[in-house]
């Protein structure tokens, strides 16, 4: 008997940069220079938030629906895809859960490989009684491309999304009257065989996923732009079975 392995195709974001050049500063050397860009979360690596289902819904865009933490020691993993660097900035769309008091207290903490975590000064000490989402900037202590969101107590909230500014340093090697730029944009869904909701691989991520689930299965895309040789682009996925590909 045929076994078929499963897979859900997240978002296939198409992120990509003229003459990307892998090193990373603020300060940009000779050749080089500096592009602010911005991005949203990902991927949820771990959700152990409540009942361990709303992790995904921290990712992508504000949409007023967040990953919800109602007990102690419920946490998410956040994987930003960019990495932050010290001093620049990231942001948290959140609120109080309606109806709880006193102040919910966030509390998260910064990694750049997702296994060690340090706390930020502010964790823990930023606090709302707003039940309505709103924005908090953070500058970040350690370069980060990780944040673990976490309750510490039992004051519930909820995180809506969370956003980052980041200056990294690229090629500049246009000919005369021409300047590179950095653009990014997302795939949209055209064609395909036996896709289960191809939709949702359209747009920014948002923790749901178009669904693979057999060799004959397959989806077709459309660039908002062509990525010529060398290029990056993602593809954002999560596998529904053990061994998927």
């Amino acid at each position: 008997m045929l076994k078929f392995r499963r897979a859900i195709l997240g978002l296939p974001v198409v992120f990509f940069v003229f003459f990307f050049e892998s090193s990373v500063s603020a300060q940009c050397g000779p050749g080089k220079i500096s592009k602010e860009i911005q991005g949203f979360a990902s991927i949820v690596t771990v959700d152990n938030s409540y009942n361990g289902v709303t992790g995904p819904y921290a990712l992508g865009i504000p949409d007023g629906t967040g990953a919800y933490f109602s007990n102690n020691g419920q946490y998410i993993i956040i994987d930003l895809l960019d990495t932050v660097r010290v001093g620049q900035i990231y942001s948290f769309i959140w609120r109080q859960y309606p109806g709880i008091i006193p102040a919910s207290q966030l509390w998260w903490s910064e990694s750049i490989d997702g296994i060690t975590f340090y706390n930020n000064s502010h964790s823990g000490i930023l606090s709302t009684t707003n039940q309505r989402y709103f924005q908090s900037d953070i500058v970040a202590e350690n370069d980060t491309r990780y944040i673990k969101v976490f309750i510490n107590g039992t004051n519930d909230f909820q995180l809506d999304a969370v956003s980052y500014f980041a200056t990294k340093c690229f090629s500049e090697v246009c000919g005369s009257e021409y300047n590179s730029q950095l653009i990014s944009g997302n795939a949209t869904y055209i064609a395909g065989n036996s896709i289960n909701d191809p939709t949702y691989a359209n747009f920014a991520p948002d923790g749901r996923g178009a669904f693979i689930n057999s060799p004959t299965d397959f989806a077709r895309f459309r660039l908002p732009y062509a990525i010529p040789a060398g290029q990056s682009y993602y593809i954002i996925w999560r596998a529904a079975q053990s061994g998927a590909q």
